[in-house]
């Protein structure tokens, strides 16, 4: 139905605009000199990035629980097997605060993150799927899709919420969000001192 199509992918779609708050609050604390101070004392460079990255998990968590809630008792939306639909959740925020780590280390400035963050979010629902359904688009966009985390998310979502799926049948899918948030998480790492260096200039 059209609302298995509109919640899942609402969610999905507004999981990357984490970015945005992820980006201002580094933003924040280079302009500020917190960012600068952390140099003088005992926290090391991978415990500031983890402290600063699970909150965002958090929230993006406590998120998509409030919406799949709200799809559930206000459109009555079936969210079929709950263990698998809670292990998507967890994927995808890691997948989305990932990414948002990266780039708010990557980016110049606030602006630019801001930009980025809306061509990840509304490209990535664009072609994911999140707003018409994969098969229904030509088949160039449906390959490039593939390559989107926000397919992968809406894929497995659909699997549990329409098909009935477990957690055997969307493993790949899982596999994949991982992928895409370990990936950031690295080169988070890898940009960071770089990063650090032009907070204290």
């Amino acid at each position: 139905s059209g609302v298995d199509q509109v919640v899942p992918g609402m969610t999905v779609m507004f999981v990357f605009y984490i970015i945005i708050s992820m980006a201002r609050r580094f933003f924040k604390e280079k302009e500020s000199g917190l960012l600068a101070r952390t140099q003088s004392t005992a926290v090391r460079p991978l415990q500031y990035l983890v402290g600063m990255w699970v909150p965002f998990v958090c929230t993006v968590i406590a998120q998509c629980v409030a919406l799949f809630a709200f799809g559930h008792f206000v459109y009555d939306i079936k969210l079929g097997d709950l263990p698998s639909l809670a292990a998507i959740v967890l994927c995808l925020s890691i997948c989305g605060t990932g990414i948002g780590l990266a780039i708010s280390l990557l980016v110049s400035g606030e602006a630019v993150a801001m930009v980025t963050a809306q061509i990840i979010a509304l490209g990535g629902a664009m072609v994911g799927g999140l707003w018409v359904p994969s098969y229904l688009m030509p088949k160039t966009v449906q390959t490039i899709g593939h390559f989107t985390p926000q397919f992968w998310a809406q894929k497995s979502l659909q699997d549990v919420i329409v098909h009935g799926a477990h957690i055997g049948n969307i493993a790949g899918a899982l596999g994949i969000l991982l992928a895409f948030g370990i990936a950031g998480l690295v080169v988070a790492s890898l940009r960071y001192p770089g990063f650090l260096r032009s907070a204290t200039n």
